[in-house]
């Protein structure tokens, strides 16, 4: 269940500190285990959140 959560954490745009927090480790722990399990399609799809809510800005 963490490893979904993260993943849809990070394919939602939110930050990976916060999330790292939130999951009771440090970032650099998230960060090698979370982030390698992203496919590109994940990738584009945070990607895109991203760039959707700076162009509203």
């Amino acid at each position: 269940m963490p490893h979904a959560w993260a993943i849809r954490a990070m394919s939602f745009g939110l930050d990976a500190t916060l999330a790292a927090k939130q999951m009771g480790h440090s970032l650099a722990t998230h960060t090698q285990t979370y982030h390698l399990a992203l496919n590109e399609r994940e990738q584009q799809a945070a990607y895109d959140v991203l760039l959707a809510h700076y162009i509203q800005t």
